[in-house]
């Protein structure tokens, strides 16, 4: 489910109203009759005082768009309970059972290498709800829980 943020949007419209509050007062203060008293230092505070307001935006703007990309990693990191299951043994391949599969072909390369390095062979290939752990069975009949979050795979005790 992808979720927004209502801060990032909150920041957003702040933004935008820092920079139409800064443009009009810094325009009203350089151009007014009211501060012809000032001389030169009138148009150089209109400048600052719109300056200030454009800045202010986009700073709020930064912070928006800050809050926006923590938002999507989140929604990308949210877990949904596995129910993904890869049967090596079909004889049409490999075949994914739901959409969202954190079993990639790339995860599966790696298991299928770590395992034949050791003279065995995966039969199938399951989701856990950990992060990067993979219940793993073996032509033996053997399972094991494979955790692949480092530079090598690592297998715990089930």
């Amino acid at each position: 489910m992808k979720r927004n943020n209502p801060i990032a949007t909150a920041l957003f419209i702040i933004g935008i109203i820092a920079i139409i509050y800064g443009i009009i007062a810094g325009l009203n203060y350089g151009t007014s009759e009211d501060y012809y008293l000032l001389g030169d230092l009138q148009g150089i505070m209109g400048w600052s005082i719109f300056g200030s307001g454009v800045v202010c935006g986009v700073l709020f703007f930064g912070f928006s768009e800050i809050i926006k990309l923590l938002q999507g990693i989140y929604n990308q990191n949210e877990q949904v309970k596995p129910n993904t299951e890869i049967n090596l043994d079909k004889p049409t391949g490999i075949s994914i059972e739901q959409e969202r599969s954190i079993i990639t072909d790339q995860v599966i390369t790696v298991i299928n290498e770590f395992y034949q390095s050791k003279n065995l062979k995966v039969t199938n290939i399951e989701e856990t709800d950990k992060a990067d752990f993979y219940k793993i069975t073996l032509e033996n009949g053997r399972t094991e829980l494979i955790e692949l979050g480092g530079f090598k795979p690592i297998v715990h005790s089930e």
